[in-house]
């Protein structure tokens, strides 16, 4: 900055006393002879010249019996001036205001005439930015020295005369207000300034001042000053009788303060007085008045917001017309065009909801693309058109359901926010704009972190509403609809609860007439027949279906386009209604209802999907009264319809697939196989869209959990047991097969020529960056663009990922590659015994044996059902593992007690889990293992070294102790040395090289910090290194206590075809551990490894393959990420184990392998069993010796 000339006050400033709010000041800017502004200041009192092309006027809120901090003072009008430079005004030295010149003005390139309240600074004086002003005898002076840094450019400045009022009243809503002034306008009353002045003309400007500030605090404070606005707007029009020349300015004002009103209380007479006032003062302004364009501006928000309100086009069509005149008259280097664009885009936005014509739609992107142009980032409202452009493209994928759309609308969503925080009723609207957008992406993916963030935005924007019906209705309609979504998913009551509250206040909000009423009827009879379903009141059923009748009666007319979800929302309710007093009227009725809106809703339409549903629902409950078998067979066309129909997205066409699934089924209908195939592509597809593991297992908790298992049951049903083999597979697993694809190896394509290589290469890449992001952990949802921009990237990859995927199955011999593994390949899993699946269902539950070769077998389980072996789970975890592992953890938590791996508890309680535990066992022999062993010939005789058998249990079996199933002194040890698979597929793509030396890692922990001491560590590592280290070919790294850390075992790993853990080990879904000496080695960490040439791993730790309750087919645990990184075999634990029983079983362990003279990976399962048998032969408790078991080959 240049300093050119200092003023000094040439006298006091004389004000009059007594209680005066409001003192204009004048300066005048003037040349001397240095070429430099020479500024002078006049009294309040003295008439300013507004024609003058050199004077600007200052407006200062100051209380006479108090002090007023100078930083406040608010620049709210101005005379024009030709300085074309920016120009500061700084007071200083109590008496001095020092101008100074500087020449970056690019922060100033305005359409807004209050930006300069953005810029105050404090340079000195009182800590708190406040100057005292003192007062003597009416008389006032500066005593603190403080800054009102204004920068004001000459765009920044008003033409002449009255022209002032309508630059200054257009953009306050979008002026960044200094705290202070806040404080003021907060606490000052804005009245009594008339007694300072000398003429009408004064009059007139002290009046639209105080227009314009009481509309300003009451946008900021709430409605109260709206009154206020209106009875000085009244005063200005009452100094302006026709014809006065200023009359048209003063109706202007009448008119944005009866909009304001209106947008406040929803007052319809608001809004018409409003139209009324801005349509004359459009009639009177002069077709040549330079600012015409926002005459035109203020009669299209009012013709706009009439149309909002009673639905009639002639307004619609005066909103465009009026907004494109005012665009007309902004040539591209026009301050307004900005505002312009960004207008006739909204209004051409209403348009497209109006007549859906995608040219609209199209115009409006357009147009706000081109707004955004002009409001370059930095550009104050920016964030005001990034809004703008979200809302069209989120009404963009509605119609084309191109998801990229919708990341693109949230993205914009979250840029805005980046750039102005929302903290003001004005922002509400657009924190509408995002959880909107989240909530249609959560219909579509199913992801459950979109429905929670939409509800978190709604709620916020709820909050800012300090006022006003009219605005606080839509948001708590808004928010009801998502609470009841999310009411649906999770079951939690109070959101049930809370919709219905949110729904009945919107609807007191809306009167009649109100355009909002309509949806609001119909929200609030959704949520009252979901409290029915929930509490199976009737009064709640009859007054959803009261509710949406009247919801029906609001439809303009019996065509129109938009009744379709109000007709299906009303054949909803009555099929419901029927199902609960079969009413046959009711069950007419909904069927009308539901052709009705299926001949009005296009066949792009996401609500046809919800509509096919109902329709099917209807036709079944006509079977069901008629036992009329077309109506049966047109039902499950219909589910079939629902279950294709890709507008509605992937979660909506599941939830219609395994209805339809499960309805075929009860029905007997023979399109359930189909019904469950499609269900099982759908489930992959779904738990696919979640970018990390978490959130695919949360989107797989959100079906059915049984569904691959009654695939296969009907699949064997119908004698297609290869293909219940397929649907087990493609259906269980599902978080472990998705990642293992982007391992999938590619060597056989490279070999095909340079082309394939580089296809090749390009899949790896991006393979290698969508598991990166797959496993990471999940962070905290936030605004914060950045997050927003990360998952819009990895859905970006994942869409290449796709395409790249679809070149490569075109290449000849690739067609198959990555889709479901066909049986003959999964036999392949049977080349070291037979695999016996056990399949439980509550159509037929049987034990699937594979073979190498040749067609499964099926062994018939009657004695095995859901519900036996769910009581089973259930009660081992609530006895053995339960009791156990809570200690364990305890113990680890708290340096309480001596157990790591193991825990003492009491005598009595031991007896009661071996209890337990022997009931359990003797039910698994009954209802499972004896009757395969005998089909299978296996007790016939008993073998020096038993045969091998593989288990792949399914459901709840997949967390009990299948390998050690026995009663009265007969044990399935005794005849089989038994292995579990966790699926097929996972299991053929491990190597199949064995290496005669391999390098094993040894992993002791003996004193983890933080934790209870492991006294037994140490034993079982001298024992395991003696051994090893006795066959010369083996290459031992030791890793023990503080030289195991996270990352010396992670390197370590991926150097090593062994590993032995002897550590803690803590089992929590993705969150389960190894506790090593700097912290915890994580199933996630592990997930991250790619340990080539890996053979064997022994977890000598607690609860390394208990899994998941929640999600039992999927194998969440230790024992299993492992696998996943490479090794084929892995020994580990179903709950905490003594700590004496480590060196034991590990030293037998190790002998036994070296049996041969050779260390090998691939016997560890006849070493496990050969050791745990010599443990149970000493006559320990079965909760000691059951819990180890072999994984993997």
């Amino acid at each position: 900055m240049l300093a050119i000339s200092s003023l000094h006050f040439k006298q006091k400033i004389e004000f009059p006393t007594g209680p005066i709010r409001i003192i204009h000041l004048t300066f005048t800017l003037e040349t001397d002879s240095s070429g430099g502004p020479s500024p002078s200041i006049l009294p309040s009192g003295e008439q300013p010249d507004l024609y003058s092309t050199n004077k600007y006027r200052l407006q200062a809120c100051v209380d006479v019996d108090g002090c007023i901090p100078i930083s406040i003072v608010d620049i709210v009008g101005a005379g024009a001036a030709s300085w074309s430079r920016g120009l500061d005004f700084i007071l200083e030295d109590g008496l001095v205001l020092r101008a100074q010149l500087h020449h970056d003005l690019s922060l100033y390139r305005s359409d807004q005439l209050g930006r300069v309240l953005a810029h105050v600074r404090v340079m000195s004086g009182s800590p708190k930015g406040e100057v005292p002003l003192k007062e003597s005898t009416g008389t006032f002076q500066v005593s603190e020295g403080v800054v009102a840094f204004s920068a004001v450019s000459s765009s920044d400045v008003i033409p002449p005369d009255d022209e002032v009022y309508i630059f200054a009243d257009e953009y306050e809503a979008q002026t960044t207000v200094d705290p202070a002034v806040r404080g003021i306008w907060s606490s000052c009353p804005i009245e009594q300034g008339m007694n300072l002045q000398k003429s009408d003309s004064w009059d007139l400007h002290y009046l639209l001042d105080l227009v314009d500030l009481s509309l300003t605090r009451a946008k900021e404070y709430g409605s109260p000053e709206v009154q206020d606005a209106e009875d000085y707007a009244l005063k200005a029009l009452g100094l302006c009788p026709s014809p006065h020349p200023h009359r048209f300015i003063s109706l202007a004002a009448i008119g944005k303060a009866r909009m304001t009103h209106y947008e406040f209380d929803g007052a319809t007479k608001k809004l018409d007085d409003a139209f009324t006032y801005h349509r004359e003062a459009l009639e009177l302004c002069p077709q040549d008045f330079p600012h015409r364009e926002m005459f035109l501006t203020r009669i299209a928000s009012a013709s706009l917001g009439r149309f909002r309100r009673l639905r009639e086009r002639e307004y619609l069509d005066q909103s465009l017309r009026y907004y494109g005149d005012a665009l007309a008259l902004c040539p591209p280097d026009h301050d307004f065009r900005a505002v312009a664009l960004h207008n006739l885009a909204t209004a051409s936005l209403v348009l497209f909801s109006a007549n859906a014509d995608i040219v609209d739609l199209v115009r409006s992107i357009v147009l706000y693309n081109e707004a955004l142009d002009i409001r370059v980032p930095g550009h104050p409202d920016r964030p005001v058109t990034l809004f703008g452009v979200a809302d069209a493209y989120s009404q963009w994928f509605d119609r084309t359901g191109e998801l990229s759309d919708l990341d693109h609308a949230i993205l914009y969503c979250h840029e805005a926010l980046t750039l102005q925080p929302p903290s003001r009723p004005e922002d509400a609207p657009r924190l509408t704009s995002l959880a909107t957008a989240c909530i249609r992406r959560y219909i579509h993916r199913g992801d459950m972190k979109d429905l929670d963030r939409a509800v978190k935005f709604q709620q916020d924007a709820l909050q800012l509403y300090r006022d006003g019906p009219n605005a606080r209705s839509a948001a708590l309609d808004n928010l009801g609809g998502m609470l009841l979504m999310r009411y649906r998913y999770k079951g939690d009551a109070e959101d049930l609860e809370q919709a219905i509250k949110n729904h009945s206040q919107a609807l007191m909000f809306h009167p009649r007439g109100h355009p909002d009423r309509q949806g609001t009827f119909s929200n609030l009879g959704s949520a009252y027949v979901t409290r029915f379903e929930l509490k199976n009141e009737v009064g709640d059923l009859e007054r959803g279906v009261r509710y949406h009748e009247e919801a029906l009666k609001l439809c303009p007319s019996e065509e129109h386009p938009g009744n379709g979800p109000y007709l299906y929302n009303a054949a909803n309710v009555l099929l419901s209604r029927f199902a609960q007093l079969h009413d046959p009227p009711d069950l007419d009725l909904a069927a009308a209802h539901l052709r009705n809106a299926t001949s009005l809703l296009s066949p792009d339409d996401p609500t046809l999907g919800l509509v096919h549903l109902a329709s099917a629902r209807e036709h079944l409950m006509r079977y069901a009264l008629f036992r009329n078998q077309t109506d049966c067979d047109e039902a499950f066309q219909l589910y079939e319809k629902a279950a294709h129909h890709s507008a509605s997205g992937t979660r909506q066409q599941l939830i219609a697939a395994v209805r339809w699934a499960s309805l075929a089924e009860e029905n007997r209908h023979v399109s359930s196989l189909v019904a469950y195939t499609r269900s099982l592509h759908l489930l992959d597809r779904q738990v696919s869209v979640g970018r990390d593991v978490s959130s695919r297992r949360t989107l797989r908790t959100g079906v059915s959990l049984t569904i691959a298992s009654d695939a296969a049951a009907c699949a064997v049903d119908e004698g297609q047991c290869e293909l219940a083999v397929e649907l087990l597979d493609q259906g269980r697993g599902l978080l472990w097969a998705q990642l293992i694809r982007y391992r999938t190896s590619l060597d056989d394509l490279r070999r095909l020529g340079n082309e394939e290589t580089t296809l090749a290469d390009e899949f790896d890449q991006l393979s290698k960056l969508l598991e990166s992001g797959a496993i990471s952990k999940d962070t905290p949802w936030a605004y914060e663009r950045g997050q927003e921009k990360e998952n819009q990237r990895y859905r970006e990859i994942a869409e290449k990922w796709e395409a790249t995927l679809a070149r490569i199955r075109k290449v000849s011999g690739f067609s198959h590659f990555l889709k479901p593994t066909p049986y003959t390949s999964l036999q392949q899993a049977a080349r070291f015994g037979p695999v016996i699946i056990v399949n439980i269902s509550e159509r037929r539950s049987d034990a699937i044996v594979i073979h190498c070769v040749g067609s499964p077998r099926i062994i018939p389980l009657p004695h095995a059902t859901p519900t036996s072996t769910s009581k089973l789970s259930l009660n081992l975890f609530n006895s053995v593992r339960n009791n156990r592992s809570q200690e364990c953890e305890s113990n680890i938590a708290n340096q309480a007690g001596e157990i790591t791996r193991h825990v003492r508890v009491q005598r009595k309680a031991q007896e009661d889990d071996d209890a337990v535990l022997a009931r359990i066992l003797a039910e698994l022999w009954d209802s499972i293992v004896c009757p395969v062993l005998d089909s299978l010939q296996l007790r016939a005789q008993l073998h020096s070294t038993p045969p091998r058998l593989f288990w792949c249990p399914t459901g709840p079996l997949s967390s009990l102790p299948i390998h050690a199933a026995g009663k009265a002194g007969t044990n399935a040890m005794d005849f089989v040395a038994s292995s579990y698979l966790t699926t097929l597929s996972s299991q053929i793509r491990v190597s199949k090289e064995t290496f005669d030396s391999p390098r094993i890692l040894l992993i002791a922990q003996p004193n983890t910090p933080g934790a209870s001491a492991l006294p037994m560590v140490n034993a079982e590592l001298a024992v395991i290194q003696r051994v090893v280290e006795g066959y010369g070919g083996a290459a031992v790294n030791i890793l023990s206590g503080q030289d195991a850390t996270i990352q010396t075992v992670g390197r370590a790993l991926e150097d090593s075809h062994w590993v032995h853990f002897m550590c803690h080990g803590v089992q929590d879904g993705l969150n389960s551990r190894f506790l090593l000496y700097d912290g915890a080695l994580s199933l996630q960490s592990v997930m991250h490894q790619m340990v080539q040439d890996a053979q064997f791993a022994f977890l000598s730790a607690c609860q390394t393959a208990s899994g998941d309750a929640q999600t039992p087919d999927e194998a969440i645990h230790l024992a299993a990420g492992l696998l996943f990184a490479g090794f084929r075999s892995v020994v580990a634990t179903l709950w905490s184990i003594n700590d004496d029983d480590g060196p034991r079983v590990a030293g037998a362990f190790y002998e036994m392998l070296g049996e041969s003279g050779e260390l090998r990976g691939g016997d560890a399962a006849i070493a496990l069993h050969a050791s745990v048998q010599a443990l149970r032969s000493r006559g320990v408790q079965p909760t000691r010796w059951v819990p180890f078991i072999h994984l993997g080959f």
